[in-house]
């Protein structure tokens, strides 16, 4: 179990390099020692998981030692992604359920975010073309940021072993259907 914790700390740290550049997270500059740095939660100073000059090891075991037992809990919990918007022609809204799942019971991946078929029930006029995705992903991502005690990101996870299966994306046949075809080449 706490290997799975430390791997769901290294994934949210992964993905806090990826928010450089965002629009809603802007880097600060330690006086001390004048290093650059996101402070995630919001304490004015410089953390040791905030500080990219510490190893990634030493970075998770200190954002850990900062978590409760409700926030690790809540990092290994992996909810469906589609609940969390409403669409309406191009406006994304985040729903009551992704307030619950960030502030409650401190979610830590979505999957299926982006997700658009008939289990979803999410189609052409209800689900993310790509570049509502993008922006979509990024309100995720800002609210998770802003209203989680320690500013950890979400981990979005989509399925794709023959394509992604999202509005405006490829999908291939299953290995099953190409198989059943009976035509081997």
């Amino acid at each position: 179990m706490k290997k799975k914790v430390i791997c769901s700390v290294l994934l949210g740290l992964m993905v806090s390099g990826q928010l450089i550049g965002a629009d809603y997270i802007k880097p600060k500059k330690d006086k001390k020692t004048g290093i650059s740095y996101y402070d995630l939660n919001k304490n004015g100073h410089l953390d040791i998981y905030e500080n990219p000059a510490f190893a990634v090891e030493e970075r998770a075991r200190a954002l850990l030692s900062q978590m409760t037992l409700e926030e690790k809990v809540g990092q290994m919990l992996t909810s469906l992604g589609w609940p969390m918007y409403e669409r309406q022609g191009n406006t994304i809204r985040l729903t009551e359920q992704l307030v619950r799942e960030i502030e409650e019971y401190h979610t830590g991946s979505l999957w299926g975010f982006m997700r658009a078929d008939p289990w979803t029930q999410r189609t052409l006029t209800t689900g993310l073309t790509p570049a509502l995705a993008a922006k979509a992903s990024n309100m995720l991502q800002k609210y998770a940021i802003e209203h989680g005690r320690l500013g950890i990101p979400l981990f979005l996870a989509e399925e794709c072993p023959h394509g992604h299966m999202a509005i405006g994306t490829t999908v291939f046949p299953t290995s099953i259907g190409q198989a059943s075809t009976g035509i081997l080449s």
